[in-house]
């Protein structure tokens, strides 16, 4: 199976415009989904929510579970989140 940004890349090159919603925490890896989509077709949206809020909307429950259970990695909770330094958008 494809990662969502080498579908996108393959997508681009087929003269579709593609949107994936990519979870990615850090630097590294944002700069990688960049290189692999192309840079011209790339735009970084950082989506700057308070962690209060994203708790707010949680309708899986994986916060209460990662604040429960230390081994569960989550972003921002048990695992790092690296924020965006050059985003092309952020709300």
């Amino acid at each position: 199976m494809y990662k969502r940004q080498e579908l996108a890349r393959l997508l681009n090159r087929q003269g579709i415009d593609a949107i994936a919603a990519l979870i990615s925490p850090t630097i590294a890896g944002r700069a990688a989904a960049r290189q692999t989509i192309t840079p011209t077709q790339f735009i970084e949206v950082y989506v700057n929510t308070p962690l209060a809020v994203c708790q707010q909307r949680d309708a899986k429950g994986l916060y209460a579970k990662a604040r429960g259970d230390s081994s569960f990695a989550l972003t921002g909770i048990t695992a790092p989140y690296e924020q965006p330094t050059d985003a092309d958008v952020c709300i």
